[in-house]
């Protein structure tokens, strides 16, 4: 009985684990890891400089994701956690390295090519 209660405690640390580095160590590890490059003696100031963030196909959730009807309470979920997701990493990663342009690459939402031109 005690070695289940270990085994139970254990599975218990590496998902609680697994969790915290997926909600937060991602994040800071990308913050930390990442830099502007300082800038070279042969350029005459630092004015010649522009600072560019790339974000690539952000995958934003639509009425068309996952094929959930629109009114649903699951897709409803499913925009708020990628919403929140997008804020997230925006914040920890955007936000602090001041980028002078913020480019965004790809179709940003899931149905892209689906979706009329008024939605």
């Amino acid at each position: 009985m005690q070695s289940a209660t270990r085994l139970t405690l254990l599975l218990c640390a590496a998902w609680a684990a697994a969790l915290l580095y997926g909600e937060m160590g991602a994040y800071w590890a990308a913050h930390l890891s990442c830099s502007w490059p300082s800038a070279s003696s042969s350029s005459p100031s630092p004015d010649n400089h522009v600072k560019i963030a790339v974000i690539a196909d952000p995958q934003l959730m639509d009425s068309t994701s996952l094929g959930l009807p629109a009114s649903s309470v699951a897709l409803q979920a499913v925009e708020l956690f990628t919403d929140l997701n997008m804020r997230r990493s925006f914040q920890s990663v955007i936000l602090p390295f001041k980028p002078d342009v913020i480019l965004f690459l790809g179709d940003h939402f899931d149905g892209g090519p689906y979706l009329s031109d008024e939605e």
